[in-house]
């Protein structure tokens, strides 16, 4: 999918907003990023009015002499600025993706609108810029391509730059960092790379009227570059440039967050293959240090037709809203350190929800079903919905009662058995506070409820939920897909399909009994053995406790040395004879102190086995190789199972490494970011 970002930005001589307000924002292409697919992110630094999020329906104009919108979006702003307002960012049905930098230019409001309602291509926003005589802004754009390419504008001038992250050469941009004119002057000429990935504050690089130009002038620019290059160079080991690494990184960021910041989004856009309607807008309303970002995803907003933005990302008529307490903290002076201790986990376990397990299987699904696509963005729904409401109670709470006032409960739910239609759930969940939990499942098929167990109507892929709350109100969810066979085999636990026993007999293999009678071996010391409703002998039970058996008889007798207690096995140990009572040995320890050993007594050889299980060394990663159990020094690590290729751990496959990128910075910029030294901003 192409990553198209815009940026239009105005020169410094001209700025009207303070530079305390600047906001912070840039694009990356695939190449840069860890999953292949591009990035739009902004960090956006105003005055302190609620920011939210709107929907914008197809077949209606939002802005006046456009006509109605030909496709939906999102966008976010200042609440008071809608319906038909303007929007500072958003992100619409055709994955194109759109911030803004600097208020107090003309033609940004129309150039939203425009783009949002009526583009999916990089070439159709091109296209439109070059034709705007009344544009002077900055913008990013982002769509289905691959391809991020930012414009800046300078007022005065009537030209504009754009920054193509795929760097081919443009007639106006002029950071020559291949030194194009010959004159060892990276800040001057006519050529431009940006190695896949673009960072502004506002108007940090362009030429002024005057001839004077604003590089370096910036400690905001400075910081955003530096952050972002860093995790995409990782001082020359890899790639991790990714939503959640940004989120963490760049948008907590002291020198980019200060107090005017009101509102962010990351959109994380997809592969060319891939359908639009899986671009994912993160945002996080209020400051972004004492906030939390949360997924919303278009396709889930208009499912049903409801077209309903998650509750508390849209302010509505009773002014309920994220931002209140996200914003509330920071202007309060909350301690941030002591906030992030309880927001960032949390966070973090919702990128990891989102980006493991839902995108994943969401991008498997079969995009021509209509039915499939349907189910898809009841899913998205349920999943935006909840995220949203998990965070703002959260930072309700801790908003409403001090920042060490509470930490959310954490869970982890995994599918335990399976017998037909009947699935039970194994839940793992924790409260650092102490607080007594609530569980409820969501089943995925309509039904809630509080048990870990639950019959299925019919078979069929679930989205399954399970929210843990204390008792201060806050939760925390996690997700999982279930598969639903709902087909009888001979290993479910029922007797069904014909079985004489259960999971025996008929179809499934020969019981070994059907009645006690089958389980008899005729000596009288054993106690009676009983076939057990799986077809299974079981043991009987010693008749003589304490006693001596005497079989020959078939008689139970005090004993009168050792010899009459021995029951000749060698695994439990030796028998004793006390006042006529047998008393029972100790059991031999076959414990070898090796964790991934079996180890077992056995009675044939009269001996201990002490067998390497490599099954309990397996760490259940593809790209950790084979571990293995050596009977004397315990689990040995595998082997790499990709040597010299990339290792896919989702797919379970190998795959050719990807080509380096293709980095065209000059050597100062090299170096940089090996050494940490660089004069001069770029």
């Amino acid at each position: 999918m192409l990553l198209l970002a815009l940026l239009i930005s105005a020169g410094q001589a001209f700025a009207e907003e303070p530079r305390s307000d600047e906001c912070t924002a840039g694009v990356a292409d695939g190449d840069v990023t860890v999953d292949g697919r591009p990035l739009l992110w902004k960090l956006r630094n105003q005055s302190d009015v609620t920011n939210d999020v709107h929907y914008f329906v197809s077949g209606v104009e939002h802005y006046s002499g456009l006509g109605p919108a030909t496709y939906s979006y999102l966008g976010m702003g200042p609440a008071n600025d809608y319906p038909e307002g303007p929007i500072r960012q958003g992100l619409n049905s055709q994955g194109l993706a759109v911030g803004w930098n600097v208020l107090g230019y003309s033609g940004w409001e129309e150039l939203h609108h425009q783009a949002l309602g009526h583009y999916n291509t990089i070439s159709q926003v091109r296209s439109y810029v070059n034709e705007m005589t009344s544009l002077s802004t900055y913008n990013y754009f982002i769509d289905t391509g691959g391809e991020a390419t930012p414009w800046e504008n300078q007022i005065g001038i009537d030209q504009h730059w754009e920054y193509n992250t795929h760097a081919p050469a443009r007639d106006s941009q002029w950071i020559d960092v291949d030194n194009a004119d010959s004159d060892d002057d990276y800040s001057t000429g006519v050529d431009v790379t940006l190695s896949g990935w673009v960072v502004r504050a506002n108007a940090p690089g362009h030429f002024n009227t005057d001839g004077t130009d604003d590089l370096g002038n910036t400690g905001r620019y400075e910081a955003g570059r530096d952050i972002i290059g860093a995790l995409i160079y990782n001082n020359g080991s890899g790639t991790a440039l990714s939503a959640k690494s940004i989120a963490t990184s760049f948008f907590r960021h002291d020198a980019l967050a200060i107090y005017e910041t009101v509102s962010n989004m990351m959109v994380h856009g997809v592969l060319p293959t891939e359908d639009p309607r899986l671009s994912t807008m993160w945002t996080l309303l209020g400051h972004s240090e004492t906030g939390i970002f949360v997924p919303v995803w278009i396709h889930g907003v208009e499912s049903d037709g409801v077209n309903e933005v998650p509750q508390y990302l849209d302010s509505g008529d009773d002014g309920v809203c994220v931002y209140a307490p996200a914003k509330g903290m920071y202007n309060a002076g909350f301690n941030v350190a002591d906030v992030q201790a309880r927001t960032l986990p949390f966070e973090e376990h919702l990128f990891d929800v989102v980006n493991d397990k839902l995108l994943p299987d969401w991008r498997n699904r079969d995009w021509t079903d209509s039915a499939a696509v349907a189910v898809i963005g009841e899913e998205m729904k349920r999943v935006q919905e909840r995220m949203d409401a998990d965070a703002y109670w959260h930072l309700k709470y801790l908003h409403d009662n001090g920042a060490t006032s509470n930490y959310a409960p954490t869970v982890s739910i995994h599918p335990s058995t399976h017998n037909g239609l009947e699935v039970t759930f194994s839940v793992m969940a924790d409260d650092a506070d102490g607080s007594e939990l609530t569980y409820l499942f969501n089943y995925g098929d309509g039904q809630i409820g509080s048990s870990a167990t639950h019959e299925y109507d019919q078979a069929g892929r679930y989205l399954v939920s399970c929210t843990v709350t204390d008792e201060n109100g806050v939760s925390q969810t996690d997700w999982l897909f279930v598969t639903v066979s709902g087909e009888p085999t001979c290993d479910d636990g029922i007797q069904n399909q014909g079985e004489d026993l259960i999971d025996c007999g008929g179809p499934c293999p020969a019981c070994a009994c059907l009645v006690d009678g089958d389980c008899d071996d005729g000596a009288f010391c054993n106690g009676a053995e009983m076939c057990n409703a799986y077809g299974e002998c079981q043991a009987g039970s010693a008749p003589c406790s304490g006693l001596y058996c005497d079989e020959g008889n078939d008689v139970c007798l005090e004993c009168y040395d050792d010899s009459d207690c021995d029951d000749g096995l060698f695994c439990s140990g030796a028998e004793t004879c006390v006042d006529g009572t047998c008393q029972a040995g100790t059991a031999v320890d076959c414990d070898d102190g090796i964790g991934c050993t079996d180890d077992s007594c056995n009675e044939t050889t009269d001996s201990c086995d002490n067998v390497p299980n490599d099954g309990a060394c397996d760490d259940s990663l593809f790209c950790s190789g084979t571990e293995t159990c050596d009977a004397g020094l315990g689990c040995q690590v595998g082997s790499d199972p990709c040597p010299e290729q990339s290792c896919d751990e989702i797919n379970d496959v190998c795959a050719a490494t990807a080509p380096e990128p293709q980095i065209f910075l000059p050597a100062i910029l090299k170096n940089y970011y090996i050494s940490g030294s660089l004069d001069k901003a770029y």
